[in-house]
């Protein structure tokens, strides 16, 4: 790791290698539930309106590169993570972040601005889907491999700006699908 004072800003420069890493454990309590499966059209009602500073991201620029064995996020476990974080020009991009997730792979992307404008796109692949659901769903009567892609964007100051905001699309498909108990 390093931290070059030449320029006008900081420089970090850094390569992380992390086992594992519970993110529950870095959450308040208050807002672990909150950080689950969204459930109504008024979604946004339970997300805190306390702002959120980002005055952090105009302090330095950095470029870090992180790998994570294991990392526990509310009912997920990501499996060898691997990203680059970037800070440059009072914007935190995160060009690249790939994992293992319950059987398939997780790719994603973003940017958030110091004006609170986010942008994030997510795609997965060869998840089967049984292992996609089993959290939400009690009997599951269909099986094959997910694939799709999210993209969304927002603008705000809090987490209920952010959600309130929230707008894109994306698309699901269950590849080499069957139907549990029929015969078509």
């Amino acid at each position: 790791m390093t931290l070059n004072y030449a320029n006008a800003k900081p420089m970090l420069n850094a390569s992380l290698e992390i086992p594992e890493l519970n993110a529950d454990a870095l959450m308040p309590k208050e807002k672990k539930a909150a950080l689950s499966f969204i459930r109504s059209a008024h979604a946004a009602e339970g997300w805190s309106r306390d702002p959120i500073s980002l005055a952090p991201l105009t302090l330095l620029n950095a470029d870090v590169d992180l790998s994570i064995g294991a990392l526990q996020y509310s009912d997920m476990l990501l499996k060898q993570v691997k990203t680059k974080l970037v800070l440059k020009n009072n914007t935190f991009v995160l060009p690249r972040f790939d994992a293992g997730l319950k059987g398939g792979t997780l790719k994603a992307s973003g940017t958030l601005n110091a004006k609170g404008e986010l942008s994030k796109e997510v795609s997965f692949e060869n998840i089967p889907f049984q292992n996609l659901v089993q959290a939400h769903v009690k009997d599951v009567a269909l099986q094959g491999l997910t694939k799709g892609k999210i993209a969304v964007n927002s603008y705000g100051k809090s987490l209920h700006d952010w959600v309130a905001h929230l707008h894109g699309g994306g698309h699901i498909e269950l590849v080499d699908g069957k139907i549990i108990g029929f015969s078509l």
